[in-house]
């Protein structure tokens, strides 16, 4: 994916946008934000949890097994991290 294609593409949606420089401790930055927000979950079946954490701009899901602690270093099988509109 071409990123620099993708960030002139949103300034001509606006050419007054101002498109913030993208480094690594932007990202670790908005990951670790993610997690701290309005946390829900919910057990599927005998070993799977679903979270889900709300913030204002993004939602985290996780999925974990629980039966399965060697599923990565945090437990979890799975992590979407998405930005809302």
């Amino acid at each position: 994916m071409d990123v620099g294609r993708l960030a002139g593409t949103a300034a001509e949606l606006d050419p007054k946008a101002q498109i913030p420089e993208v480094t690594a401790d932007n990202i670790r930055a908005s990951l670790a934000k993610a997690t701290d927000g309005k946390k829900t979950g919910a057990k599927l079946g005998d070993r799977v949890h679903v979270t889900s954490v709300e913030r204002d701009e993004t939602v985290l899901f996780e999925c974990r097994d629980l039966g399965n602690p060697s599923a990565s270093a945090d437990g979890y099988l799975h992590r979407n991290y998405l930005r809302k509109d």
